[in-house]
């Protein structure tokens, strides 16, 4: 398992962006958002605003991707997962893995039937108090998230 270099995110909401401006703030990770085009056009032209500072973010829509990324962070509204799916294949490599912080645990059953199960991690957040408003992201508590295989009895290469 390589390192973690290039994180696309789908989902620009409340913990979407949240994660979007975690990530913008680490140097060596490249963080690209995915959305349709009229969602992406929007992104591109306003970015987002998390406490106050505007993020311009790389946006793609999933079909003119042009190479693979290492992780795909997944923050959407159930009723949007299948759909967002579709056309993600070329954001998807041999090494590709998938987080989803979305509500439930539905999601990474969804996620496995189309990409496999040795690409999907577990992920729980709790206390986060992130809202948006528009392109505008609060929170005052960033919570936790915990992340890890199925069965955690040791720390694999891909939680590692």
């Amino acid at each position: 398992m390589s390192e973690i270099k290039k994180v696309a995110i789908l989902g620009a909401g409340a913990m979407g962006a949240y994660f979007a401006s975690c990530f913008a703030e680490v140097p060596e990770i490249e963080t690209i958002l995915v959305a349709d085009q009229a969602r992406a056009a929007k992104l591109r032209k306003d970015g987002l605003i998390v406490n106050g500072k505007t993020y311009l973010f790389k946006v793609v829509v999933p079909e003119e991707a042009q190479t693979p990324v290492d992780l795909v962070l997944i923050a959407l509204k159930h009723h949007q997962l299948a759909g967002a799916l579709t056309g993600m294949d070329k954001l998807v490599g041999n090494e590709t893995l998938f987080l989803s912080v979305m509500n439930g645990l539905e999601s990474e059953a969804i996620i496995a039937s189309k990409f496999g199960n040795e690409k999907v991690l577990y992920a729980i957040s709790i206390g986060i108090d992130a809202v948006r408003e528009g392109n505008q992201i609060t929170y005052t508590k960033p919570g936790k998230h915990i992340f890890g295989e199925a069965k955690n009895y040791t720390l694999s290469p891909k939680v590692l």
